[in-house]
């Protein structure tokens, strides 16, 4: 699953080794810890998503449900402040939106 939030981008996968618990991936530094400040992060320079996070799946659904009920904005590009994150998500845009038609 792709979440793209207002001050990160996260994929989460399930744990190949764990079902109790989600592995919990991000391209740039610090955008697991804007969703999971106590996450320990590991890198990989082998893997697809540099950083990395094995968190338990209540974990993840609570905060992310916490995200979803304090939403505050009514268009969710604008309220994304960092410019190259802002860059990224208006090319998924532009892309799902050629998709639509």
């Amino acid at each position: 699953m792709w979440i793209c939030q207002k001050d990160s981008f996260l994929s989460v996968v399930s744990d190949r080794d764990d079902r109790e618990r989600l592995l919990v991936r991000a391209r740039l530094p610090g955008h697991i810890e804007a969703s999971f400040p106590k996450a320990v992060v590991f890198t990989s320079d082998t893997s697809d998503y540099k950083y990395r996070s094995l968190i338990t799946r209540d974990q993840v659904a609570s905060v992310i449900a916490k995200h979803l009920t304090e939403i505050g904005y009514d268009n969710f590009k604008s309220s994304v402040r960092d410019r190259v994150l802002h860059t990224a998500y208006m090319k998924v845009w532009q892309v799902m939106h050629a998709l639509q038609r």
